[in-house]
């Protein structure tokens, strides 16, 4: 499609949304180990994909690197994604949904594959964490975690009305991933009423600010029984409001309105 803009003179944007090097390492790990190499070639193929757009849209954690690569800034337009609060909302909670679990439930909602540093959710498991860990997702991956970890409960994948509830009846959402350039889980976990532990990373230092509904930790379980504490003291309406609220700033209105800045950079 982007040939075709071009060789027809038709304005045209793209956006950078993946942090390919990382995503790279987990799934090759050959790569990993060509270093300074892989970066040159990734970065120009990148690089010589989005200077040629009359507009690139990115999460603010990629602005700095896609500057770097020689985009002109004036076509950088600094974008998020949003959550679709009739899917994702604290109203979907069913007390009963995780009734043959342990409470309380602790969950990770991603794609089950290497990047997504699933094995750290044993951290709880090894760490006292007093109920249950919870993993939904499909992937590569599923079965061979399964296997590995039976700690561990893998619902596989969930969609629509059905994820918005596993969402909402969980207690806490975890986010151990390291590659993530903005991270839309921890924003439909939000939405959901759902407080945040995750590990120190831009995108979701991002994403949680300085919410009282997220909390930053090395270690997720040391994280997830302060957290629940938390949930204890503030009790679990206002964990949700906060949460909610937080989850606001990263509304579906709010990223077409940004969406709508790039408009004046095509038309020029």
């Amino acid at each position: 499609i982007k040939k075709y803009c071009i060789d027809n003179n038709i304005p045209h944007s793209t956006t950078l949304h993946t942090n390919w090097a990382d995503s790279l390492d987990k799934l090759v790990p050959l790569l990993a180990h060509m270093g300074p190499v892989r970066d040159r070639i990734l970065e120009k193929l990148i690089a010589d994909f989005h200077r040629s757009s009359d507009a690139v849209l990115c999460l603010p954690a990629m602005r700095t690197k896609l500057e770097d690569m020689g985009v002109d800034p004036a076509k950088i337009v600094d974008w998020a994604y949003g959550v679709d609060t009739s899917v994702f909302s604290p109203s979907r909670r069913d007390p009963t949904y995780y009734q043959d679990l342990k409470g309380p439930i602790a969950l990770y909602v991603a794609r089950c594959s290497p990047e997504k540093n699933i094995p750290r959710l044993m951290d709880l498991v090894k760490g006292g964490w007093p109920g249950s860990v919870v993993m939904i997702g499909d992937g590569p991956s599923l079965n061979e975690l399964r296997k590995k970890y039976p700690e561990i409960t893998f619902l596989g994948r969930k969609s629509g009305d059905d994820l918005g509830t596993a969402y909402a009846s969980a207690d806490l959402f975890l986010q151990p991933s390291l590659i993530e350039t903005f991270g839309l889980t921890t924003c439909e976990a939000l939405a959901s009423g759902l407080p945040v532990v995750a590990l120190r990373h831009p995108a979701h230092c991002q994403i949680l600010g300085d919410s009282e509904a997220g909390l930053i930790d090395e270690d997720l379980a040391r994280g997830a029984l302060a957290m629940f504490e938390r949930i204890k003291t503030l009790g679990r309406a206002e964990t949700a409001r906060l949460a909610s609220q937080r989850a606001g700033t990263f509304s579906i209105d709010m990223s077409v309105r940004t969406l709508m800045n790039a408009v004046p950079l095509l038309a020029s």
